[in-house]
């Protein structure tokens, strides 16, 4: 009986309940408590010398930092899965191509511009370009997907046999 006591006392001094109107939330919420002080005894026994208050904040920071760890971790097989370099792969964003969008006179440049094809198909940025300058037609709502990027330059650009905007976007 006594053990029941302590186990409220100890759930009521930081509860994570929450006000919801859904009637499944409040029965998790609770479980959850139970876990954490569930742990928090388990870890006293263990003759762990934390107080409540700093094994909860233990917790909730190794919970973010796994989270952390499992997204960089995650990235890092993306990246691999695309050959793409760790350190370049902040370069690869895609540009966002706006009614004030400018296209970069670096692509003019004698540097080796090669087509990389990536997994990641993305619009490709001289069609969006000369759409958003009226000077293409689309009858579809976003221009068109590319997996072929320019290696220098860092945009996707359409490399087929219907629209050659490799070549065009470092020639015009």
């Amino acid at each position: 009986m006594g053990g029941v006591d302590i186990a409220n006392q100890l759930r009521s001094y930081y509860s994570t309940q929450q006000i919801v109107r859904r009637n499944w939330m409040p029965i998790f919420f609770w479980i959850l408590d139970t876990t954490i002080i569930n742990s928090y005894l388990i870890a006293r026994k263990g003759r762990s010398l934390l107080t409540h208050r700093e094994f909860r904040s233990s917790l909730v920071w190794g919970l973010i930092d796994s989270v952390h760890t499992a997204s960089k971790k995650q990235r890092r097989r993306l990246e691999k899965e695309d050959g793409v370099d760790r350190d370049d792969a902040s370069l690869w964003k895609h540009p966002r191509v706006s009614k004030s969008f400018t296209i970069s006179d670096d692509r003019f440049t004698d540097d080796n511009h090669f087509p990389v094809t990536r997994k990641q198909r993305a619009s490709c940025t001289l069609c969006s370009y000369k759409y958003q300058t009226k000077q293409i037609f689309m009858d579809q709502k976003s221009p068109f997907q590319s997996n072929a990027w320019c290696q220098v330059c860092k945009v996707p650009l359409c490399n087929n046999s219907r629209r050659h905007c490799f070549k065009d976007y470092h020639t015009i």
